[in-house]
């Protein structure tokens, strides 16, 4: 008759896979990937080395799956905010947020997915949390562009462009040489850069600092420029009122 085990050791397993995978994500996050070693995970799991290899054959595998739980973690967010009400605007502003403060609170995890060089599975585990990222934009940028709110562009070329960019923005704040940073300013950097790419309102022209105000909503001076989205009646060509903040009511992650 073949062996079939007990609740109470399937319970034990499944709390050893879990100690392990904590403990591998923890020194991803002191130590990043190249610093969380087979033997340092079992360590931290206490567990032996060959019981580690009886839940994962390799680093790889294993890695590969705490970067699945973390990615999906943050595309369950993302999908989230672009489900949220508001304007498409104020949609595409609140998935820039998550990212960019996923990124920049978790930044020894976030490096790892992002720019660490990975093995395979882990690698892929990368480009499925990109391709993830990008089919959300995607969606609501082609929604941008079916309600003539900005140009006639390619939704998935501007998408792509859109994650490559804030991927490459958030590299050097994330890097292990990188000191303190204003975070805010950054978070709120990102969100207007992205809103000036795809909806071109001069309303965002000026600093950086000055272009996280006005995409914030908070410059009211009434100034306008010829050829802007917005005017200084706070009406856009079109007739339609200006965009509210589109980051109004949006609570830090």
């Amino acid at each position: 008759m073949p062996y079939r085990p007990t609740h109470r050791t399937l319970t034990r397993q499944a709390e050893t896979r879990r100690r392990i995978l904590d403990a591998a994500q923890t020194l991803v996050i002191e130590a990043g990937y190249r610093g969380a070693q087979v033997a340092s995970v079992a360590k931290r799991a206490e567990v032996a080395t060959g019981t580690f290899y009886r839940y994962f054959p390799s680093k790889d595998e294993l890695f590969a799956e705490v970067f699945q739980l973390a990615t999906r973690r943050e595309l369950e967010r993302v999908a989230i905010a672009a489900h949220r009400g508001g304007s498409v605007r104020q949609r595409i502003a609140r998935v820039v947020e998550v990212f960019a403060r996923w990124a920049l609170q978790e930044r020894s995890l976030a490096y790892a997915l992002i720019a660490e060089p990975l093995d395979s599975a882990a690698g892929q585990e990368r480009q499925a949390y990109r391709r993830g990222y990008q089919r959300v934009l995607k969606g609501l940028i082609a929604e941008a562009v079916a309600g003539e709110l900005c140009a006639p562009v390619d939704p998935a070329i501007t998408a792509a462009f859109v994650v490559g960019g804030l991927v490459e923005a958030v590299l050097g704040p994330l890097s292990p040489e990188a000191g303190s940073t204003d975070q805010e300013l950054q978070v709120n950097t990102l969100v207007a850069t992205v809103d000036r790419a795809i909806f071109g309102d001069s309303a965002l022209e000026g600093s950086a600092s000055m272009a996280a105000e006005r995409a914030m909503g908070r410059v009211t001076d009434g100034s306008s420029k010829k050829g802007s989205g917005v005017d200084g009646r706070g009406s856009s060509p079109r007739g339609e009122a200006a965009p509210a903040s589109p980051l109004k009511g949006i609570k830090p992650l």
